[in-house]
């Protein structure tokens, strides 16, 4: 029975992130600014990726593996 009342509590703990300094990472100020650079950059570079591959694809021509 305390296995599983312990077990109880470490859930709702986890669920309510009590006593953080633990275990939970708190971001710093800036870090999702960071983050959305950095995904608005990525976005651009596969954007760019696909504009080159349609732009090197003639209308109405299939894809042929042997020549890729």
């Amino acid at each position: 029975m305390g296995r599983h009342l312990k077990n109880i509590l470490d859930g709702a703990r986890q669920v309510l992130v009590l006593w953080p300094e633990n275990d939970y990472i708190r971001p710093k100020r800036g870090d999702f600014l960071i983050d959305h650079n950095n995904v608005r950059a990525d976005c651009g570079r596969i954007t760019e990726g696909l504009r080159r591959n349609v732009k090197n694809q003639r209308h109405g021509e299939t894809y042929n593996r042997e020549y890729a």
